[in-house]
């Protein structure tokens, strides 16, 4: 079976010409199936128009016929700590309380249902977090800005001498990739921010924090974390790294999420150029597997007859 991404930029073409039923159908003809992410409902549920976002939301359900029912994160969470099992046990509890996790899934699986019994269904939580939104793209494009200055500069980050000869024992990718998301993960386990709650939430219970230190844990994601555990991780940051070989784009913060659902499927169709050559870069990357990325014309007068060509059907 073919396995596809969709992210919105495909998706919002498809939807506004009606085509959702046509490729349904042509996914059926060839059987292939496509996934649809919460990162797709949330991009959908921020349009202020409400038939536009009903009908796009009719159109993801239509096309999608597997869905992130389970959390990716949530996902990426037990597989590190399957990684801290084996190189650091005395990090984690022995009873980790993992009842916030249940609840998230529960309520992840009770918005598609929502939202498949309801178009216009919008939970009520997306409003209150519409600012909170603005402010993460709006952080994630200084820190963008703010790592080319300093490429263009040929500085580099101030780490520790032992973490700075792990850093500089990697490719630039894979040290970037690996820097931020340890920095990332212990900000979840030392901090309040908002920006990592789920994180932290899900994080946080199996973990003995008195066991830690901020030297072991970056030694541990520089050097012991195997990658192939953390693969849709890998890729979602290694298309923020490529994604600063120019300026921010608004889009970059939801291409990066999008990014993570190239893992495991065998096309990630977009609109997004910029997004096309991030991930085409990834995917070059050594030891990596991940969908080939198709780049769709969304002015296309048939959004259907453009998205089989694309895929040489």
């Amino acid at each position: 079976m073919t396995l596809l991404y969709f992210d919105n930029s495909v998706l919002d073409p498809i939807s506004a010409q009606g085509a959702g039923g046509r490729v349904k159908k042509l996914l059926r003809d060839r059987g292939a199936e496509a996934f649809a992410s919460t990162q797709n409902l949330i991009e959908t549920w921020r349009i202020p128009d409400q038939t536009v976002r009903a009908n796009l939301v009719r159109t993801i359900i239509q096309i999608a016929r597997d869905r992130e029912e389970m959390p990716l994160m949530l996902r990426i969470v037990r597989s590190v700590v399957g990684q801290i099992r084996h190189h650091h046990p005395d990090w984690l509890r022995p009873d980790p309380d993992l009842r916030l996790q249940r609840r998230d899934v529960e309520r992840r699986r009770e918005s598609w249902r929502q939202v498949k019994a309801d178009a216009a269904y919008v939970p009520t939580g997306v409003t209150r977090a519409k600012q909170f939104l603005q402010t993460e793209v709006a952080e994630s494009r200084r820190r963008h800005a703010a790592h080319r200055a300093l490429r263009r500069a040929g500085g580099k980050a101030r780490n520790p001498p032992k973490i700075q000869a792990l850093i500089d024992a990697l490719p630039e990718p894979e040290a970037f990739w690996r820097r931020e998301q340890g920095l990332g993960w212990w900000d979840a386990v030392t901090t309040n921010q908002r920006r990592v709650g789920d994180l932290r939430d899900w994080l946080l219970p199996y973990l003995r924090p008195d066991r830690l230190d901020t030297e072991s844990w970056m030694t541990f994601w520089l050097a012991e974390l195997e990658d192939d555990a953390v693969l849709p991780l890998r890729v979602a940051s290694l298309v923020d790294f490529f994604n600063r070989d120019r300026k921010a784009d608004p889009g970059d913060w939801g291409d990066i999420n999008h990014a993570a659902f190239a893992v495991g499927r065998d096309y990630l169709l977009t609109a997004d150029m910029n997004f096309h050559k991030a991930l085409s870069k990834v995917r070059a990357q050594p030891q990596l597997t991940m969908a080939t990325p198709l780049l769709v014309n969304r002015t296309a007068p048939d959004i259907y007859v453009e998205v089989k060509s694309v895929l040489g059907w």
